[in-house]
């Protein structure tokens, strides 16, 4: 029997129907022979043959059509060309051949959706964005359409309308995970966590790559663990990297939350796992914060960290203002910006306010740039009033990082501070347009944060040898004695008692508040070690995950010791935290991430407290401050000094007495107050010096 063209088309339709297009394509082959100039013929074969696996074939078809003449749909030519380039991994020629198809018939929606996506994958967001924005006029109701233009938004930093068109995507295509994995991303940063739990849900039920799926996984982990729910993320996190194993960000949070657990075990096993990923893998693999708690983690394993999360947030963009450039408005004083999420009663806030109070005004303008909370409280209102101007980014970055820094750049800074920097909350992103000539980070990053767009940072002789600048890749000052800022007495008022925190009356109270991730095993059996030859004495934690606290109670049974001598401190207001630390007897540090702002509210309270200056720029805070308050003894080199040390100066009067004089006067009101002023005034110093070495920068 002999087939007409009309039926061997209706056949080729009906199996293309059932998914079979290898079958399908016989039947329009057929048609082929007997037509060979039928557009219509050569343009569905290419389409199979690109989803059977052969772009060269589905290529060539299409230069047949676009060989026709007087073909009505060239653009459809050029479309199965462009969609076989892309499939080759030649975005640059797809996009070459998208656009010949536009040019041709401008309400091509395939061709505008799949040029965007070829944009966006060579990089060219901003191109990308304004042709899907186009597309989305003309096709609303194309899925595929909105996930694209979704994309190009959330990469501009347009949070609203990214949100909004992968919302429209996915309500019309349920199927997208890719736009269910965005929009997750999206409700996560925006604590939305039910929804990013679901979109997250979403995207692994309709992925199909397993690497894809693992990717999944590991975000609704973090959905677990912003919500505390850290035991039941580590599991996740295991799964993840099941599914992915060469995802190198499931390993490292699986290895963070461990240490959050205190699976001691497990953690052995992986850090040395996540350090070599970190020096072999261009992918960040660690939060940089993360980074600085694995054990054996050198200072250059430190500088990658950085270097990876700030490819990762601070890609290379166009700066708006070229690097040491001097604006010629006659200005005698350096308006410096002082960049914080946390002018509010918060570490940062109370840090900032002393040193920020005390510059000088004949010669700094300073200027307070803000986003994040907008808190009322005394503390935001001390640094906002130690400055001339405030500049709140919350709206810019509503729609932008790039609006955010034409916001910055506006103001024609001299010099820009960033105290966020890498730390959590933080939208720094915005500094990768370079919104002022000279901008560096300070207070919060004790390290090299491995990007160039940090020009300076600075530090202290403590906490960086002169042999070792070459760890950074930003030009380091240093302060003569300790970076870290004095936080003034009035801000450890109140009223307090050891029967309300728990605490036994006439016992030696050890405290360390720091995170749980901080301890590591070696630190806890240290600390266990000085409670066994301190008699009366407790250790007094901040409160941690039950399943750390267990932890830590069994470790120290095993030690011989009464569980009930470790007494945990329930969460608190900040001001209440600070009043009961006056209750303590002893600090003990952590490592290899020591205590920062911690040791400073310990000592700032009048509390001694321990250190181990180790090798790294994170281990040395604490001998930073401890010398800066002429506590040199008080830091040691070894575990075995630590201990002896720590138990001297709970059991013998004659090394504890001196040391708590020099703390109490150190820390007394009129003394804060004088070492505050030189921190301010020797700030000022540096910041003029910075704006000078920078001045010819070419």
């Amino acid at each position: 029997m002999q087939y007409t063209s009309q039926q061997l088309l209706q056949r080729a339709a009906e199996l293309m129907a059932c998914n079979r297009p290898e079958v399908a394509a016989t039947y329009l082959d057929a048609v082929l022979l007997r037509e060979p100039r039928r557009p219509d013929v050569l343009f569905d074969l290419g389409r199979i043959a690109l989803r059977l696996g052969d772009p060269d074939r589905s290529a060539h078809l299409g230069r047949r059509m676009l060989g026709l003449s007087k073909m009505q749909r060239p653009d459809l030519g050029h479309l199965l060309v462009a969609n076989a380039l892309r499939a080759k991994g030649d975005h640059l020629g797809a996009i070459q051949a998208y656009r010949y198809a536009i040019d041709r018939k401008a309400d091509n929606s395939e061709a505008i959706c799949n040029c965007g996506g070829s944009l966006l994958d060579v990089g060219q967001v901003e191109a990308a964005f304004d042709l899907l924005r186009r597309g989305a006029e003309l096709a609303p109701d194309d899925a595929a359409m909105l996930a694209n233009l979704g994309f190009a938004a959330q990469r501009l930093g347009l949070v609203g309308e990214a949100m909004s068109a992968l919302q429209r995507a996915v309500s019309r295509d349920p199927t997208l995970g890719g736009a269910w994995m965005s929009l997750g991303g999206l409700m996560l940063d925006a604590l939305r966590f039910p929804e990013a739990a679901v979109a997250f849900d979403r995207a692994r039920a309709t992925l199909a790559d397993q690497n894809a799926i693992g990717v999944a996984t590991y975000n609704l982990a973090l959905v677990y663990i912003a919500q505390g729910f850290r035991r039941e993320a580590l599991i996740m996190l295991a799964q993840a990297l099941e599914k992915a194993p060469a995802f190198g960000l499931a390993e490292g949070a699986m290895l963070y939350q461990a240490q959050w657990l205190a699976q001691w075990d497990l953690v052995d096993h992986m850090a040395p796992r996540v350090l070599a990923r970190m020096r072999t893998s261009p992918e960040m693999v660690v939060e940089p914060f993360a980074g600085l708690a694995i054990p054996g983690a050198t200072q250059l394993d430190h500088r990658l960290a950085g270097a990876a999360y700030a490819r990762r947030i601070m890609p290379p963009s166009s700066p708006m203002i070229s690097r040491g450039h001097r604006w010629a408005d006659g200005r005698t004083r350096l308006r410096v910006g002082f960049v914080s999420a946390d002018f509010r009663n918060h570490p940062m806030g109370i840090l900032s306010g002393g040193l920020l109070s005390g510059l000088d005004r004949q010669k700094i303008e300073p200027i307070a740039i803000t986003y994040g909370l907008d808190v009322d409280d005394r503390y935001r209102r001390r640094c906002l009033d130690a400055c001339e101007a405030h500049l709140d980014l919350n709206s810019q970055l509503a729609i932008s990082d790039h609006a955010a820094a034409e916001a910055v750049a506006a103001l024609q800074f001299d010099i820009l501070v960033d105290l966020q920097c890498y730390t959590s909350g933080t939208r720094s992103g915005f500094l990768r347009y370079r919104p002022a000539p000279i901008q560096g980070h300070y207070l919060v990053y004790p390290t090299s944060a491995g990007t160039d767009v940090y020009d300076f940072t600075v530090l202290d002789p403590v906490i960086v040898g002169e042999s070792e600048e070459e760890v950074f890749q930003e030009k380091l000052y240093r302060f003569g004695q300790s970076y870290f800022p004095m936080i003034e007495p009035e801000h450890f008022v109140g009223d307090v008692c050891r029967a309300d925190e728990g605490l036994p009356e006439g016992a030696t109270v050890f405290v360390s508040m720091n995170q749980a991730y901080k301890i590591s095993r070696e630190v806890f059996s240290a600390w266990c070690a000085i409670l066994a030859r301190v008699p009366d004495s407790v250790l007094w934690l901040r409160s941690m995950p039950v399943e750390t606290m267990d932890v830590l109670r069994r470790t120290m049974a095993s030690f011989g010791l009464d569980p009930a001598r470790i007494v945990f401190a329930p969460e608190v207001q900040p001001n209440q935290h600070r009043a009961r630390l006056r209750l303590a007897d002893i600090g003990l540090d952590t490592w290899p991430y020591g205590s920062h702002t911690t040791a400073m509210d310990l000592l700032s309270a009048g509390v001694p407290m321990v250190t181990i200056a180790g090798p790294t720029h994170p281990m040395r805070v604490g001998a930073s401050m401890l010398k800066a308050f002429r506590l040199g003894e008080l830091v040691t080199t070894t575990v075995e000094e630590f201990v002896d040390t720590a138990s001297r100066l709970a059991v013998e009067p004659a090394f504890a007495s001196p040391v708590r004089d020099r703390l109490a006067n150190a820390s007394a009101r009129d003394a804060v107050a004088s070492r505050l002023a030189g921190q301010a005034r020797e700030f000022g110093q540096i910041l003029g010096q910075v704006r000078a070495d920078f001045s010819n920068w070419s």
